[in-house]
């Protein structure tokens, strides 16, 4: 469990010799000709949830969010981000997306894209000690002054991170408390 975590790590600060368990290992040579990537962040607090499911203490099921990648200038680095546990299900070109990191308190899990792609998913609930997540900027208007102050928490820690990890600045930015579906153009 320990080598597949670090196995993990490398591959998502860049080395290549080692993928993550799953994934293929990214070519030394890849995207030599490209342009950079830009970094979109998406966050939620949780996703849609079936019919008669809702998340409460102690029982945590999967939401789903859609992630819609359009026909983009530039290729995108996706950062996914919630607390409760989510389905992230990416539909995007190929080429699109070139690299994923899915983070939140409990464990998050993408679909939909080429096996070639990285995806490194971090949660707090996997025991990584560098998890994020954020579903805002900043608290709304009429909220306290403890929540304005962990909101500006959380999303500063998800720049930090994502700086971090991408050696970029975030593009875009997109929130909801309960996320269904995304576009990113």
């Amino acid at each position: 469990m320990v080598l597949l975590r670090l196995l993990g790590v490398a591959a998502l600060i860049g080395l290549t010799a080692c993928p993550a368990p799953g994934r293929a290992p990214v070519p030394k040579d890849a995207g030599a000709n490209q342009p950079t990537p830009e970094v979109r962040v998406v966050g939620v607090y949780e996703g849609t949830y079936t019919p008669g499911v809702r998340h409460r203490a102690g029982f945590h099921p999967n939401g789903a969010v859609t992630v819609k990648v359009g026909d983009v200038k530039k290729p995108v680095v996706l950062v996914l981000t919630s607390y409760e546990p989510v389905v992230w299900k990416v539909e995007a070109p190929k080429g699109a997306v070139v690299r994923v990191i899915a983070s939140g308190y409990h464990k998050q899990t993408v679909e939909g894209l080429d096996e070639k792609v990285p995806v490194a998913l971090l949660s707090n609930e996997a025991g990584d000690k560098d998890y994020f997540y954020a579903r805002r900027k900043e608290a709304g208007p009429n909220e306290g002054d403890h929540e304005r102050a962990e909101t500006k928490r959380k999303y500063d820690r998800l720049v930090e991170r994502v700086r971090e990890l991408t050696k970029q600045d975030i593009k875009e930015f997109r929130g909801e408390y309960a996320g269904s579906t995304f576009e990113i153009k």
